[in-house]
Formats: structure tokens, sequence, C-alpha cells
């Protein structure tokens, strides 16, 4: 069982109580080219996902048209059981890979390294370039990069740690900050991130606490970079919250128009799209919602073709016009999916963008 796995068993209980990111193993991987470009698509779209079965992060070009079985064009070997969250920066083609630890099965962890690849786009094959140590991992993360830092949850409570100069991370490396947020959830005991998404253009924080909500953070970055600066451990406390959700998991948002996708699980299975996402506050209702999936991880969201990514446990699907898109995902219009001849993951969660390379 896999961190995520084990912590959405106790957010099952917690809310009933309340009533409540192929090739075959035997063939090769096709060698990658340095600018791949998809075809009718302005920039390149790639994206990366953790295969928790394969322990590997798998690349694939022209996910945008990409449709029925996909061969990788890049596989990452991580030795990971579990699927933390893909985190990648096309600026410096860096991808950063946080362990995640099965904390509700066999409690803290001394060893949850984050594995970063300094050449992600062209490592095809390798292992990570560099190994961060790290302890207590929970998997969730994401990159600022406008400070550029490394956001990174643990296990045991509501707290980050935050890697200042994250792209260019050594085997020394250690936090320079640890952040405590203040992100109040009624039915959470000791409320967690259970994942991130961090917003460039507005300096915004939103974080899925895996029961009910999603906390938003205005000008976060800014007091990271102050507490790296200081060499200070602060709270920060929440702005706004999104309320009246089931396990919100996966995260992806549209800077442009303001709307956010939350893979919601347990008794719900699917995804909201909630728009005015930056100033919604309070438990109010949540509609459009796609349905239909049987597991909804991870996200991403393709702002150059309006495409939504949602990482099932398998397939991958490809939603488009994803901001008005609704009802059941068999039914999307122009909807395509990619899987794999090995299986793509037993809980998809790690899925990352790159429309860069």
């Amino acid at each position: 069982m896999n961190s995520r796995t084990g912590i959405a068993f106790l957010a099952a209980f917690a809310i009933a109580t309340m009533i409540a990111a192929g090739c075959s193993h035997n063939s090769s991987t096709p060698t990658p080219t340095p600018s791949p470009t998809a075809s009718v698509s302005p920039a390149p779209d790639t994206i990366y996902v953790q295969t928790d079965n394969l322990k590997t992060i798998r690349g694939y070009r022209g996910a945008s048209t990409d449709n029925g079985l996909v061969l990788p064009f890049i596989s990452l070997p991580n030795n990971d059981t579990a699927n933390g969250d893909v985190v990648y920066d096309p600026a410096s083609d860096t991808l950063w890979y946080p362990k995640a630890y099965p904390y509700a099965t066999y409690g803290p962890s001394t060893n949850t390294p984050i594995e970063m690849w300094t050449a992600a786009s062209t490592d095809n094959t390798k292992g990570p370039s560099v190994e961060i140590p790290f302890t207590n991992g929970y998997g969730a993360a994401c990159f600022d990069s406008l400070h550029d830092l490394l956001y990174v949850s643990v296990v045991t409570g509501p707290q980050l740690s935050v890697f200042a100069n994250a792209t260019t991370l050594t085997a020394a490396s250690t936090p320079s900050a640890t952040i405590t947020l203040n992100m109040v959830d009624l039915g959470a005991v000791t409320p967690r991130p259970q994942e991130m998404l961090y917003d460039p253009i507005n300096d915004r924080l939103f974080v899925s606490d895996a029961l009910t909500e999603v906390a938003v953070f205005d000008n976060f970055g800014a007091q990271a970079n102050a507490a790296v600066i200081g060499s200070t451990n602060p709270t920060i406390t929440a702005n706004r919250y999104i309320q009246n959700l089931v396990s919100p998991d996966g995260l992806a948002y549209s800077e442009a128009t303001d709307t956010l996708f939350v893979g919601e699980q347990l008794t719900h299975n699917d995804v909201v799209i909630i728009g005015s996402a930056s100033t919604l506050n309070g438990p109010v209702g949540h509609a459009p919602t796609i349905t239909g999936f049987q597991k909804p991880g991870g996200t991403a969201f393709d702002p150059i073709r309006g495409l939504l990514f949602v990482y099932d446990t398998s397939p991958i699907y490809v939603i488009p016009n994803a901001i008005t898109a609704s009802g059941a995902i068999g039914a999307v219009s122009g909807l395509h999916t990619i899987t794999d001849d090995s299986p793509i993951a037993n809980d998809g969660f790690g899925i990352a963008l790159d429309d860069t390379h």
C-alpha cells in the first residue's frame, strides 16, 4: 500500500464518521530527440508519469494527440513502489521526485530521499542525477519558479520543507526553512498536504488536505522566500478554503481563467471544475463535474491547448475543452486515452507536463 492509499483509507473512515502525474519489458525504449514536435502543436507536449509497479517515471511525447497504446520515449528508474508527485521545471529541464512512504501502514521513515534529474528530457534509462537525503516524505511537492524553491510535504503533520536554489540542489542540500501550514479542516485530526499546486503568476499556493477542502495561500512564495533569507520557520495561515469536497487529491489550474480542477476520490471518483478558484471561500456546492473515473489521482493542465490530463489507475485521460467539459468521462467529445502495454500504475498519481522540450 502506498502512502496515498493508506491516508485515503483513514480519510474514508473520517468522512464516514462525519456522515460524511509502451514498450514491453523486453523491448528497448526509443532514443529521445532534443526537440520533439507534436502534431498540430505550437509547442512540445510531453507528460511524465510515475509508474509504481515498474518503479520508473515514464515520458510520453505528443501527448495532446496520443490515443491508445503509446510507446514511452523515456524511462527514468527511481526504484519507488509508491506514487509520489512528479515535479518538473521546463526552463531548467529539471525533474524532482520526492519518495513517498506508507506512513499509515508503517509509521515514520528515516529514508525518503528526493530524487532529481538535471537533464530529464535526455536522461533516458538513467537513475537520478542527485539524491537529496530526506526524512518522512509524504510524496507531495511543488516547485516555485518565481523564487527557485521546492516545497516538500512530510507525513507527520501540516509542514513543508523548503529547499532553496532548487534547480541546483546537491546530495549535501538540506531544507532552508520549515513552514507550518495553518489549514484547519474539521474532519482532519492532523491536516497534511495531500497535493499542492503553485501558481507562479499570482504567487499563490493551493493545498488539498485529503478530507474535505483545498486551502488557498496568497503571497506564499514571498513569505517562504523571506523565511529562507531570514532563517526562520514560520506558520503561514490559509487565506481562504474551498470546502465541501470529498477526498480532494490531484490539482490542476488554468491561470488564464482562474479555474481549478480537483480530483475527488472515495465515494465520488470524479473531477470537479471550480471557477473563480482564487477568490472562492467557504462551503458551497461545486459544478460541473466529470464523472465515471476509477480513482482519479494526478491531474495536469495544458494551457496552450486547453487540455486536462487525468491520471486514473489506467488509462491516462486526455480531455479537450476541459474548462467546459462535464458529464460521464466516456461521453466527453474528442476524448483521448493513453495506455501502455505495461500497466501504467496501480494507483495513478504523479504526473507533470513539459511544454518546452
